[in-house]
């Protein structure tokens, strides 16, 4: 988790980033809480104004129910006009009672304004007659109810009356909702119209908000959408209830300006984020992941790799560009000095190592010159010649750092001939060579000194050893194995040769010749080469060495 956070901030971005983003976004966060407890806040005051309006209606509308009922009831029981209308009598005094009643109703609905329109219907005379209130337009004139109203009315009554006698009814009379109340003595009907279209324009008038929904119903109202303010109030006297419906987005839009702006302003703010920060990077961060990448090309060991100048960044940033380039010359130029110096030095190292030619090698070799010129033995002191010339040839020849393993072989074939007539039947050689190692190139004499070590130490307290040598390829490599009889190595030896970890003290020419040896293995090979050790005291010893093939190898001459 550490190491998470870590990487998160590592970065120059990421580390702007989070200042800009904790700059910014606490105010903004402040400001959004801040609008929405507001917007919260208007839309309880919305939701609040709008169930008090439909508490009221439903209040008033209850009233008016009352007023109705009670009126009514008052006329059937007092009024002699009206009395007179329900026995339907065809008289004089009938038709002046009809004419009273039609003058008492447009007044009571004129002054009073319980309903907006009284009603009577003698079933068995067949007369009707019907009050309604009369209407101001906007232009201030006044207007009666049309007769097709008036019949779809009538013809409503007398064929519902029966069924909805004695109760308010919500019902709709030429897509028009009216409450009516129908109630019936001996074959008379008489009651009160309300109209609720009336009363929901008014009321829609009324509402603060735009866009509201008023609906009327007998039945349960569904519960609200998401998004949807909707208030019920039902009335108390009959089964009705109000549900006045808005959006929130309709009671939002009250809000004052400068709320508004405080929403504008936090919205601004989070807009503002990507240009900051695209300004940031044309001007910081690209400059600095510019020079970020050059230094990564340049430890990739891109040398050649420069920062360009056509780029407009701030003086600063050239000026540091600049000083990458010059530094990276310096630098180039330095590893180029340092690469030549290295380079003499290892010439230097690896003629050392060639020229570490072993004193008593060469004073073995005289006192066997002179023993033979002694004895008169002129054809091996011409064979010692012969061989003590090749060998100086070889190692001085040209500047060659690798020769053919091929005049390798040649070499130590010469040796072992010089060594039977310093050795004679002390020793038996064989030499088992594949050809196509031949043009496998090695370190001048690095085989020939395995081959040395066996003659000044495997033959120690030994009267007769053998030794093979044995070349072969497996996997692309040059396997050399040189093995003997003879004394063996201490397992002390055998470890230091196989680890590359050599004792080279004094009085220890054995280890000095075979850490000369690994030296140029690891020089002219690195990895690929190898020197392992295989030894077992007074039983013998295998030295392997393991070489790759050079892309400048040659073609053995006897190929």
């Amino acid at each position: 988790m550490k190491n998470m956070i870590q990487s998160l901030v590592g970065g120059i971005t990421n580390k702007i980033v989070i200042i800009i983003l904790l700059t910014i976004l606490p105010l903004n966060a402040l400001v959004i809480v801040s609008m929405v407890q507001s917007i919260a806040v208007v839309i309880e005051q919305g939701r609040v104004s709008l169930e008090n309006m439909a508490n009221f209606y439903i209040q008033d509308l209850d009233n008016q129910l009352s007023g109705v009922n009670y009126y009514l009831y008052d006329l059937s029981e007092r009024d002699a006009a009206f009395i007179r209308l329900i026995h339907q009598g065809g008289d004089d005094a009938y038709t002046l009672a009809k004419t009273q009643m039609a003058a008492r109703l447009r007044t009571n609905i004129e002054t009073i304004g319980n309903a907006d329109g009284y009603f009577t219907y003698g079933k068995q005379s067949g007369d009707f007659l019907l009050v309604l209130l009369q209407r101001s337009t906007s232009s201030g004139t006044w207007h009666s109810p049309s007769q097709e109203y008036r019949s779809a009315v009538a013809g409503y009554i007398k064929n519902e009356g029966v069924y909805l006698a004695k109760r308010w009814s919500l019902v709709d009379i030429n897509e028009q909702k009216w409450l009516i109340y129908i109630n019936e003595f001996k074959g008379f009907y008489y009651g009160a119209v309300i109209s609720i279209d009336q009363s929901v324009n008014a009321l829609k008038e009324a509402a603060a908000y735009n866009g509201i929904s008023v609906t009327v119903s007998s039945s349960p109202v569904a519960a609200a959408e998401k998004g949807v303010i909707r208030v019920t109030s039902s009335s108390g006297r009959i089964d009705l209830s109000l549900s006045i419906e808005t959006t929130e987005i309709e009671i939002i839009k009250t809000l004052p300006l400068i709320q508004w702006f405080g929403i504008v302003l936090a919205f601004l703010y989070l807009a503002l984020i990507p240009v900051l920060l695209f300004v940031l990077n044309r001007a910081l961060l690209r400059p600095l992941n510019k020079i970020h990448k050059a230094i990564l090309r340049l430890k990739s060991g891109d040398r050649e790799y420069r920062i360009g100048s056509h780029h407009k960044y701030a003086k600063e940033f050239i000026i540091i560009n600049r000083a990458f380039n010059e530094m990276v010359d310096s630098i180039d130029q330095l590893k180029i000095e340092n690469y030549e110096k290295e380079m003499a030095h290892q010439k230097i190292m690896l003629r050392n190592l060639q020229l570490q030619i072993r004193p008593h090698f060469l004073l073995n070799m005289f006192k066997l010159v002179y023993g033979l010129a002694q004895i008169g033995e002129t054809a091996d002191v011409q064979k010692l010649a012969l061989y003590l010339s090749d060998y100086f040839r070889y190692i001085f020849r040209n500047d060659a750092d690798l020769e053919p393993l091929e005049k390798e072989i040649e070499l130590i074939r010469q040796y072992l001939e010089i060594s039977s007539i310093r050795y004679p039947c002390k020793f038996k050689a064989v030499l088992d060579i594949e050809e196509k190692t031949l043009a496998y190139l090695v370190p001048p004499l690095l085989v020939h000194n395995f081959v040395e070590n066996i003659f000044e130490h495997a033959m120690a307290g030994k009267d007769f050893i053998n030794i093979n040598i044995k070349t072969s390829i497996f996997n692309g490599k040059a396997h050399i194995r040189v093995q003997d009889d003879g004394a063996g190595m201490p397992p002390e030896t055998v470890t230091q040769i196989n680890n590359g970890t050599f004792d080279t003290g004094e009085g220890k020419s054995f280890r000095i010749g075979i850490y000369n040896s690994y030296k140029r293995i690891r020089y002219f090979y690195g990895g690929d080469g190898k020197v392992e050790a295989e030894s077992e005291l007074r039983k013998g010893s295998i030295v392997s060495i393991i070489i790759p093939k050079k892309e400048e190898d040659y073609e053995p001459v006897n190929s």
